[in-house]
């Protein structure tokens, strides 16, 4: 006798469909990418990291006011930052600077620029979902907008409008490397020197 697993009544086809492409989408490995922005980053071999914001493929243009518009880049060993005109760096730490736009902005067909200089003049590719991770990816936040460069309003029918959540999206770049801990070299190093007397 053959035991088929229960699935009650009320489950439609539509609805474990639904389930089964929701589980598929989750376990996917290619994550979901910024589509309102694309972001080009580069680095000099000297410590100087640069991203270059431009408007990315999706119909839809992302800007904001300078209450709700950011660019947050994780970073590692800040020493100094250069903004574009008409920005702000906020860097709260040695390990994150946040770019914010003072006044009305729209991306359309301009391009922004943002740098910092690192102690760490290495680059590693910053592309981890998990903000706490040692290397997360960085994220824009603020508002949608037509091409008319009208604030967007949903129609409340629930569509999404981007393939992000609608005023944030994610992006990899390229950024500073985090020095390994020296501890553990220097530690091994130093109860070799111990024993050996």
């Amino acid at each position: 006798m053959q035991v088929m697993p229960y699935i009650p009544e009320t489950m439609s086809t539509r609805y474990l469909l639904a389930l089964l492409c929701g589980a598929t989408l989750a376990l996917s490995t290619s994550p979901a990418q910024a589509a309102m922005i694309s972001v080009d980053s580069s680095h000099d071999g000297g410590g100087l990291f640069s991203y270059v914001v431009t408007r990315g493929a999706d119909p839809y243009l992302f800007g904001g006011m300078s209450s709700s518009l950011f660019i947050r880049v994780p970073s590692y060993g800040i020493v100094d930052t250069f903004d574009p005109p008409g920005w702000q760096s906020i860097t709260t730490d040695a390990h994150t600077v946040t770019w914010q736009y003072l006044g009305t902005w729209v991306l359309d067909s301009e391009v922004v620029t943002c740098q910092l200089q690192s102690v760490s003049s290495s680059a590693m590719t910053y592309d981890e979902l998990d903000p706490a991770a040692t290397y997360p990816q960085g994220y824009v936040m603020g508002d949608v907008y037509t091409t008319n460069h009208e604030l967007y309003t949903s129609s409340g029918g629930g569509d999404v409008t981007s393939i992000n959540v609608v005023g944030y999206e994610r992006f990899p770049f390229t950024g500073p490397l985090i020095p390994e801990p020296l501890f553990g070299f220097a530690g091994v190093l130093a109860l070799g020197l111990v024993r050996r007397r």
